[in-house]
């Protein structure tokens, strides 16, 4: 997502087909991803999405799943 004239990014976020799927693990996918659009990362807010559920929710991340969506 983009922010302001600039279109500076404020969120990265990935979206998973899989039921279930670690945050960890795709976290350090998605921030080295965030890396090419920004110098630093730490600046991002993040969001993962899956099917069913996310596992091991890191405090950076913000969780969405289909049932937040159409349950």
């Amino acid at each position: 997502m983009l922010a302001g004239r600039s279109k500076q990014p404020v969120l990265a976020g990935e979206a998973k087909w899989g039921m279930d799927v670690s945050a960890p693990r795709l976290f350090r996918k998605l921030e080295a991803k965030a890396a090419s659009l920004v110098d630093d990362t730490d600046d991002l807010q993040y969001a993962i999405a899956a099917w069913r559920s996310v596992a091991e929710v890191l405090p950076r991340v913000g969780t969405l799943t289909a049932g937040d969506l159409f349950g």
